[in-house]
């Protein structure tokens, strides 16, 4: 099979660890995240491990596609489009949009 890297992007639920700086008392977030992978696999396995540097887990991953497909059905919103000019010039990393905090452990 034939893989190609493009611009994938998805709604990322993250639950910080032990060591997490970035959410303060927050007991998670979801955040949009683009980056480059060449299938939702590789996109799943790459925020994984990079938010685990950032003393995160990766709860979940919804709507994750090729932002080709994404951008083929809906209007994307301009800071999404700024997101995407951003991993156009960094191919190694991700791009994480706002985080949208929750502070209840039943969110």
């Amino acid at each position: 099979m034939n893989t190609v890297n493009e611009i994938w992007i998805g709604l990322a639920e993250l639950m910080p660890l032990d060591g997490c700086t970035l959410m303060g008392e927050a007991k998670g977030a979801f955040v949009n995240v683009v980056g480059w992978a060449d299938s939702s696999d590789a996109f799943y396995s790459k925020i994984e491990r990079i938010v685990a540097t950032l003393h995160m887990k990766l709860l979940s991953l919804e709507d994750a596609e090729p932002f080709s497909q994404r951008s083929s059905r809906w209007e994307v919103d301009d800071s999404i489009l700024q997101m995407i000019d951003t991993a156009t010039e960094n191919q190694e990393d991700l791009v994480f949009g706002t985080f949208h905090f929750w502070h209840n452990a039943d969110a």
